[in-house]
């Protein structure tokens, strides 16, 4: 997914390996994110809902989009 975006950057003079760094994410800072959330809303879906003032139905958009229905069926 990131390799498009380096390449363009590479064919404009730019340094790929420059750019890398800014299109993936460190577990660490995932995981500093989501403590942050959790420490000033509680939860990660409070946050959305306080924090980003999404509405019901932007969360609900959010989790069909991003969100596969295999990953809350618990395998047998």
């Amino acid at each position: 997914m990131t390799e498009p975006i380096l390449d363009f950057a590479a064919s404009k003079g730019v340094d790929a390996e420059v750019l890398r760094p800014l299109l993936g994410v460190r577990d660490s800072y995932f995981d500093a994110a989501l403590d942050e959330m959790r420490t000033h809303f509680g939860t990660v879906e409070d946050y959305a809902i306080n924090g980003l003032k999404l509405t019901a139905e932007q969360l609900t958009a959010l989790r069909e989009r991003f969100t596969s229905r295999s990953a809350f069926i618990s395998a047998t």
